[in-house]
C-alpha cells in the first residue's frame, strides 16, 4: 500500500491453495484496497484477463500436473 500511486493496481496470481486463502483471509476486513478481481481458477474464469495471457516457468510445471491458478486483483483507495 505504501509504494502504490493513489489508485494504483496490485496484480497476484498463485498456484498454491493455502496461500490463495491466507490472503483472501488477510484481505476480508483490509480498507486500504478494493478488490478488483477474485478468482480460484484465472484461466478458466477470465481467460481474456492480461493475466491469463502470460505464463511463469511454475505456472507451466503446475498447470501440467492439473493445479489451478488463483488470483487477487487489488486497486489502491489512496
Amino acid at each position: 500500500y505504501k509504494v502504490l500511486a493513489p489508485g494504483g493496481i496490485l496484480y497476484v496470481k498463485t498456484d498454491h491453495d493455502g496461500y490463495f486463502e491466507w490472503m483472501k483471509n488477510h484481505l476480508k476486513d483490509e480498507t486500504r484496497f478494493e478488490v478488483l478481481l477474485e478468482s480460484t481458477n484465472l484461466r478458466e474464469e477470465y481467460p481474456e484477463h492480461f493475466l491469463s495471457q502470460f505464463t511463469t516457468k511454475f505456472e507451466k510445471i503446475f498447470l501440467s500436473q492439473g493445479t489451478k491458478i488463483k488470483s487477487i486483483v487489488l486497486k489502491s483507495k489512496k
